[in-house]
């Protein structure tokens, strides 16, 4: 774990948590050491338990029963200040230089709180800004990375469809290059974070000259990262 995550974390447990800090083996028997968990991730484990706790555990019956959360906003910037959006992306992009493990943890504790907030969490920092991070040219990164890490923007991947659900060998939607830039058409459905999300990864099949590539037989379906755009792009709550 980075000595920036580290340093993000001992500043967060000062000044949120000095007066109400809870240690989560006192509700939930867990032995940290049977694990292999170093003294930073037990440490990450604390913090992000009693963050959840009291920002998010009491609106969780709220955010279940009207399935939306007023708060959202706030709540991703106090994520992104404690470093838990960029977990696994470089500190060149905003990231905090943690891992796979770190991200487990962090949405274990947020998972106690409200399941589905959680998801939430997976969706922007696993499948967003994870995707983005592991196939980003130095450009894209800097683009997009910096605001998803400080909890800015939100971000969600692009994937299921009508018709087609997680089966990328069937996407429909499509890019068609133009000149210097693509056109997308199609529809996703199913994305978490979409109603909200300002960035997303984007999967789909790819016309050159009229023939399809990507996303059928043995080819992988293409990749895009798109920000949200007012006037050409909609999304809405599904029912």
């Amino acid at each position: 774990m980075g000595t920036r995550f580290t340093i993000n974390l001992l500043k967060n447990v000062a000044k949120n948590h000095a007066n109400q800090h809870r240690s989560v083996s006192q509700f939930y028997p867990i032995d940290e050491h049977i694990f292999g968990l170093t003294p930073e991730q037990i440490q990450l484990r604390e913090t992000i338990f009693n963050f959840a706790q009291k920002e998010l555990a009491p609106k969780a019956l709220e955010i279940d029963k009207n399935n939306q959360f007023e708060g959202m906003r706030d709540f991703w910037r106090k994520l992104g200040d404690l470093g838990a959006l960029g977990i696994t992306a470089q500190s060149e992009y905003g990231g905090t230089d943690g891992g796979y493990l770190d991200q487990v943890i962090i949405t274990e504790e947020l998972s106690r709180a409200c399941s589905a907030v959680a998801l939430s969490y997976i969706a922007h920092s696993n499948l967003c800004v994870g995707q983005i991070h592991r196939n980003c040219n130095r450009d894209q990164g800097k683009k997009y990375l910096p605001k998803l890490c400080t909890g800015a923007h939100i971000g969600g991947l692009a994937m299921s469809e009508p018709n087609s659900g997680s089966d990328v060998v069937s996407l429909r939607l499509r890019a068609e290059k133009k000149g210097d830039h693509y056109v997308l058409n199609g529809t996703k459905f199913w994305i978490t974070n979409g109603p909200d999300a300002d960035v997303f990864v984007v999967r789909k099949r790819y016309l050159v000259q009229g023939r399809i590539q990507g996303g059928g037989g043995s080819l992988p379906p293409i990749q895009f990262f798109i920000q949200r755009c007012q006037n050409e792009f909609s999304a809405s709550n599904g029912s």
